[in-house]
């Protein structure tokens, strides 16, 4: 498997199977992120869940989209 990209503080990596063996891998332990390729209008609310930066503990995050001018 190749490494395409590593994000150490955000606990992230991108991977691409180089083999079947690692494609079937990947297959049957990950789940696929979806993204939807349409950006939320402006006002939407959105979520966020996770890990913050440096943070020990889950944190929740309510927010809206806000349009950068």
């Amino acid at each position: 498997m190749d490494v395409v990209w590593v994000d150490p503080i955000l606990d992230l990596a991108l991977l691409k199977p180089t083999s079947i063996e690692a494609e079937e891998f990947l297959n049957k332990e990950m789940q696929p992120l979806e993204l939807d390729p349409e950006f939320p209008e402006t006002g939407t609310e959105v979520y966020a869940y996770g890990y913050p930066t440096g943070g020990r503990n889950r944190t929740f995050t309510k927010g809206n989209i806000h349009e950068l001018k």
